[in-house]
């Protein structure tokens, strides 16, 4: 989740366009307590788990905006049943016990603590709603003037002298890699978030049953894969060319 919304930020620095998801990497924790208290996932990986957050969320930027559509559980249930995916329908996780207590985290933990730094919209969509009321009250909030309060809470990740802005939208865009270094944590803590050898030689089995359908050398190179004129390309991506100096560096 923290590469995905870090992907997003990533773009709206370099377009100046909006990003909409439909939850954020700063709820995430919700899933993480709620899988631990129902007991999928073991205390060292809720730990380990809230290590990468502690490590990782500082480069990123909240929310400006977060709306929350209410539902109960039950009614939750039954639109889970009618939608009918599979893996929704046929899990015995989504219970009506499990979704109550991530409610219950949602509203008493996640919504709580960024009322003061995100604004909030919160409907009761037990029978759906007017999304255009919904619109309406987006529109209505003053965005600027929060970037305008040089002390306000609201909004103080956003506001950022120029110089500081450069710096963070090129490590963003340029330097993805060292950014998520944030990530690379030790996971022996967490003997079943690590790969053992095992798991390891049978990914590389499995990769090597489609080595001449997957890309084995840098985009644009693969003869295999139909790219043309390899003998005599000296260029690649400045993403590429990224990824080729830290990786190698590390020897």
């Amino acid at each position: 989740m923290t590469g995905l919304i870090m992907a997003h930020r990533s773009n709206l620095l370099r377009t100046g366009q909006g990003v909409v998801l439909e939850r954020s990497c700063y709820s995430d924790f919700i899933f993480a307590d709620t899988m631990r208290k129902f007991g999928y996932i073991s205390d060292k990986a809720w730990k380990m788990y809230h290590k990468c957050v502690y490590y990782s969320l500082p480069e990123l930027l909240k929310p400006q905006l977060v709306i929350y559509l209410d539902v109960p559980s039950d009614v939750l249930l039954q639109r889970i049943r009618q939608r009918n995916r599979p893996e929704e329908v046929n899990t015995k996780v989504l219970t009506k016990a499990y979704l109550d207590e991530m409610d219950s985290l949602y509203k008493h933990k996640y919504l709580r603590s960024i009322r003061k730094e995100t604004e909030l919209l919160m409907y009761d969509w037990t029978h759906f709603g007017d999304t255009e009321m919904l619109l309406d009250d987006i529109e209505r909030i003053n965005f600027e003037a929060y970037l305008d309060d040089p002390y306000g809470p609201m909004l103080a990740d956003w506001r950022k002298i120029s110089d500081d802005w450069d710096d963070y939208r090129y490590r963003l865009t340029k330097h993805k890699s060292q950014v998520m270094n944030a990530l690379c944590l030790d996971y022996f803590e967490a003997p079943e978030l690590y790969a053992s050898g095992e798991d390891v030689e049978q990914a590389t089995d499995v990769a090597e049953k489609f080595n001449d359908k997957r890309q084995r050398f840098i985009r644009g190179y693969n003869k295999h894969l139909g790219d043309k004129g390899v003998l005599f390309k000296t260029k690649m991506s400045s993403w590429d060319m990224q990824r080729y100096k830290l990786d190698f560096n590390k020897y």
